[in-house]
């Protein structure tokens, strides 16, 4: 499921995953998604996203939000100074 928090905020909510390693696999299915150039009125447009994630079963939906926040800005600050961000 996905939920518009805001103008440009966007939450995945989904069932458990196995791994770490399978949500690490999820943003960056996601991210590959949204990169992808597309057609619009003749010219060919990209957007890109920054993609945070959080995890936990022993923990409220709103600490998830503020960890998974937490983690997009670091992914921003990565992706600014030309590092990558899956490392």
């Amino acid at each position: 499921m996905v939920v518009r928090l805001g103008s440009d905020e966007f939450v995945v909510v989904r069932s458990p995953l196995d791994t770490v390693g399978h949500l690490c696999d999820l943003a960056e299915s996601l991210d590959d998604a949204v990169s992808q150039p597309f057609s619009m009125h003749g010219q060919t447009l990209r957007i890109s996203a920054s993609i945070g994630t959080a995890a936990g079963s022993e923990v409220t939906a709103n600490q998830l939000l503020v960890q998974a926040g937490e983690d997009m800005y670091r992914v921003k600050r990565m992706k600014r100074s030309g590092s990558d961000p899956t490392q």
